[in-house]
């Protein structure tokens, strides 16, 4: 038995082709990320959402506490943090939507950017960093998985430490 919290399928952009040709040269298809990273995390039920194509099952968004906010990168956060909480997730390995891509290098470095720090804020929520902003470390949904997390330390006869 395997409890789906959702789906996601790859990311197209119809746009690229119009921007620059035939070229790629800001890699905006990402083939590895959008398309083979994804189907080798379905085999182990571990695929992410990336804010677009995908569905969620509601009672698992319910049971991790809701999409979190307080991250940069809130799908991704929402997607690990259903895993945590022992829901799994499939790929479907067929084009449901098409999108736009950025189209200057600007606007997609700034989104790298933004990526980027929002997987940094994700690895780093857990550590007790002192120079780390408050509002960086303790976002929203973390004080209610804590306190899930102890509950269940404690039916189970588990000391926190």
């Amino acid at each position: 038995f395997i409890w789906l919290s959702g789906t996601s399928s790859p990311q197209y952009f119809d746009n690229i082709e119009s921007i620059y040709g035939t070229e790629d040269p800001l890699n905006q298809m990402n083939k590895l990320y959008w398309q083979i990273y994804p189907a080798a995390a379905d085999r182990e039920g571990l695929v992410h959402f990336w804010g677009t194509n995908s569905i969620f099952f509601v009672p698992a968004l319910k049971d991790s506490g809701g999409f979190v906010y307080g991250c940069i990168t809130e799908d991704n956060a929402t997607s690990y943090k259903m895993h945590q909480m022992g829901w799994s997730s499939v790929f479907v390995h067929e084009r449901l939507a098409i999108g736009l891509s950025r189209q200057t290098v600007t606007e997609t470095l700034d989104q790298r950017k933004r990526w980027l720090m929002g997987n940094i804020q994700q690895l780093m929520a857990g550590w007790d960093i002192p120079f780390m902003h408050a509002s960086f470390r303790n976002a929203p949904y973390r004080k209610s998985m804590r306190d899930r997390f102890r509950q269940l330390r404690v039916e189970d006869g588990l000391s926190l430490g």
